[in-house]
């Protein structure tokens, strides 16, 4: 079977799936990225990428097609939120191609993010750069409401000065928060607590954060949400995995789902 014929084939086989999933759900495209809908407002956050880093998932070919043909359930895109500039968050030519045809689409993304995508004038009025300060509502728009604020991100060479941006989206009382790849340090922590308040319906954090009890024992404490998704999990940790890691959360009372295979999704209740 030659590649295009497989490309094809696959193509159709997520496309059936995703047709066939509920409406309200957060679905796991890649690594981080994930597409969230909710009473008729659809959502992408760090969800078109290439195979930058080969240990986590990327963008798979089918979706990407799906998306930039805007072919259902992607025909309209309310936002396009990105986290950081790193290559297993972003990619600049696969994302200026979805905005050359969603023009519906609003794009929020640190200003780094931005400043890899060139000359693109004729894009300007769908894109909204957040600077490393910016700590507050930067958007809202019919149905949804848009706070975001920077959190230091996981450290290694590679990452050193990247910004990284934290999504916290309120659907009109629902809310999810999305922290990319924040490290698990005390000060993200305080600006996570300080920023969600009260709490969240659904808290996405990298699995890092749930590594052993001391961390997880942190998590419950600071990060109140109904329900956790654990993403950014290596591509060789299977659902064998992801067992593990709902045991290990089991004795804190924690509500658990582990993002480990394309197309996962998980139902949105208020």
């Amino acid at each position: 079977m030659t590649r295009t014929i497989f490309i094809f084939l696959f193509f159709f086989l997520f496309w059936g799936t995703i047709q066939a999933q509920e409406k309200n759900q957060i679905t796991y495209i890649a690594n981080q990225g994930v597409y969230i809908e909710y009473n008729g407002k659809k959502v992408l956050i760090d969800a078109l990428h290439d195979e930058h880093l080969s240990h986590y998932q990327a963008t798979r070919v089918p979706y990407r097609l799906i998306m930039n043909s805007a072919s259902t359930p992607f025909e309209r895109v309310d936002l396009f939120l990105v986290t950081s500039a790193l290559g297993d968050h972003f990619d600049t030519d696969l994302t200026v191609k979805f905005f050359e045809k969603h023009k519906e689409s609003i794009f929020v993304a640190p200003q780094q993010v931005l400043d890899t995508m060139g000359n693109l004038a004729h894009l300007e009025a769908q894109f909204y750069p957040i600077q490393e300060t910016d700590k507050g509502m930067i958007y809202a728009m019919d149905g949804i409401n848009i706070q975001t604020f920077p959190l230091k991100h996981s450290y290694n060479k590679e990452s050193e000065g990247v910004v990284n941006m934290a999504y916290l989206l309120d659907f009109e009382g629902l809310k999810i928060l999305h922290v990319g790849d924040a490290n698990f340090l005390p000060e993200n922590l305080n600006s996570i607590q300080k920023a969600i308040g009260k709490g969240v319906d659904y808290a996405i954090l990298p699995d890092w954060f749930f590594e052993n009890k001391a961390d997880i024992a942190k998590v419950k404490k600071r990060i109140k949400a109904k329900k956790f998704i654990a993403a950014h999990v290596l591509n060789m940790k299977t659902a064998a995995y992801s067992t593990r890691l709902k045991n290990r959360v089991k004795e804190f009372n924690m509500d658990m789902t582990v993002f480990v295979r394309i197309g996962q999704y998980e139902t949105i209740e208020k």
